[in-house]
């Protein structure tokens, strides 16, 4: 089994454990006296409604499994990143959902 260990607590957010599936965040301090969790979640973020979705996704998909699957891997992978990146240059910013 693998083990993480550290020699002390994090004291700022930059030093935390982060751990999350890309929807719901955590940064866990580790701290063994009482223990600090700061949470994030995917839909608390600044601004108005953004739509990233990249529209050549849905054209593409097929070409890029197919490339794939004739071993052009190189440019599968070059299609997919036209394809499926976002289509705005940068992200809103999330906003903190709470400690625990």
């Amino acid at each position: 089994m693998d083990v993480l260990r550290f020699k002390k607590p994090a004291a700022i957010w930059e030093e935390a454990l982060p751990l999350g599936n890309g929807f719901l965040g955590a940064m866990v301090y580790g701290k063994t006296d009482k223990e600090l969790i700061e949470m994030n979640e995917d839909s608390l973020w600044t601004g108005t409604q953004m739509e990233r979705c990249n529209p050549l996704s849905r054209e593409n998909i097929g070409e890029i499994r197919k490339l794939l699957k004739q071993g052009k891997v190189e440019d599968g992978q070059r299609l997919a990143e036209r394809s499926f990146f976002a289509s705005t240059p940068h992200s809103r910013h999330y906003q903190p959902l709470g400690q625990v």
